[in-house]
């Protein structure tokens, strides 16, 4: 009898050790501004002067943050990058095969400082970049949920072939080293980009169901 009820007293006090949330994993693609020039204490630091990829983490920041409150699921937001040399594009495969998610903004990144500059972006960006429009082919080739970015005033550079993909245009400021995009459809950006990460959940609790 006394056993029975200290193995009661211990099945009470027992708590199960907390589920780990899953992990969303969204990649960020972009052209990422690389300082040319003899400013030594820049140099192997652009990410902490990387006014776009500063940009482009607070618009989706608060949309990852609130989700994962919601939900039970970890989402890490990430820039797609590889190091130089030999191994960049098997680097990026990988990346881009482990994202559940892909943002890909196309323009390309001016490779200058751009602080004390005050201008409307349509002065500052005026190419598509190259590399990042490859790796929207591939992740779309791979059948990737992909969200993707271009200034308006730069659409009609836009290959042909992906003009038919759901895009999402702005315009913008540069001040002072700092880009602010404007979405011309915010509401439906944030929309779409939440629409994606359900998507996304809802797999992953179909597949544990199927466990």
């Amino acid at each position: 009898m006394k056993e029975k009820t200290q193995k009661r007293a211990a099945e009470r006090s027992y708590n199960p050790p907390p589920v780990k949330p899953k992990t969303i994993k969204v990649s960020v693609g972009y052209g990422w501004q690389k300082f040319d020039g003899d400013d030594s204490e820049r140099l192997g630091k652009d990410v902490l002067y990387d006014t776009f990829w500063k940009s482009l983490r607070a618009l989706f920041k608060p949309s990852c943050d609130n989700f994962q409150k919601s939900k039970n699921v970890s989402v890490s937001l990430s820039r797609l990058r590889a190091s130089h040399g030999r191994l960049v594009w098997p680097t990026i495969e990988r990346k881009i095969a482990e994202s559940d998610l892909l943002i890909f903004d196309i323009v390309d990144a001016p490779r200058k400082d751009l602080s004390g500059t005050i201008s409307d972006i349509r002065n500052v960006l005026r190419h598509l970049n190259l590399n990042v429009l490859l790796e929207v082919g591939y992740a779309l080739g791979c059948g990737k949920r992909v969200l993707l970015m271009c200034p308006k005033h730069l659409f009609g550079q836009v290959p042909s072939d992906l003009k038919g993909f759901l895009w999402t245009l702005y315009t913008g400021i540069i001040q002072d080293g700092t880009l602010t995009r404007t979405l011309v459809d915010e509401r439906g950006t944030m929309n779409a980009f939440r629409g994606m990460l359900r998507e996304v959940a809802n797999e992953e609790a179909d597949v544990d169901g199927d466990d």
